[in-house]
């Protein structure tokens, strides 16, 4: 169940992105928008927008939550009858997601935080009750 909502997390955010910047309502939004993507910061040698990491961090975002959702897939797949290892690899999960539920709860909103903290809690579910059997 957490790496379908891993998928379907990384589906939606791949939907959203090409939709661009919210149009702006007023003057000032217009020329916070052109400076986020004209102006340019120098990071080691490389030039870049904040427009280009905000779009590079969509992207990693997509990237890591289908990829999360593959390895877990894969693993599970091939390690079947290692429920040691099935459990080490949904409490990696689980941690990391609580970590990334941090995040989401402080600069994000409610849609990738609901869909984090369900893959999360899945997790957890599965690390209990791997504990168990």
């Amino acid at each position: 169940a957490a790496c379908v909502i891993l998928a379907l997390t990384a589906i939606a955010h791949t939907g959203a992105i090409p939709s661009g910047p919210i149009p702006p309502e007023n003057a000032d939004q217009a020329a916070l928008q052109k400076l986020m993507q004209t102006c340019q910061l120098n990071l080691l040698g490389t030039n870049r927008s904040m427009q280009n990491l905000l779009t590079g961090f969509n992207w990693f975002f997509t990237l890591f939550f289908a990829g999360m959702s593959a390895a877990s897939i894969v693993l599970r797949r091939a390690h079947r009858d290692d429920a040691a290892l099935i459990r080490t690899v949904a409490g990696v999960n689980a941690f990391l997601l609580a970590l990334g539920l941090v995040i989401s709860l402080l600069y994000f909103f409610i849609v990738p935080t609901a869909f984090i903290s369900a893959a999360m809690i899945c997790f957890i579910v599965a690390y209990t009750r791997l504990a168990r059997a």
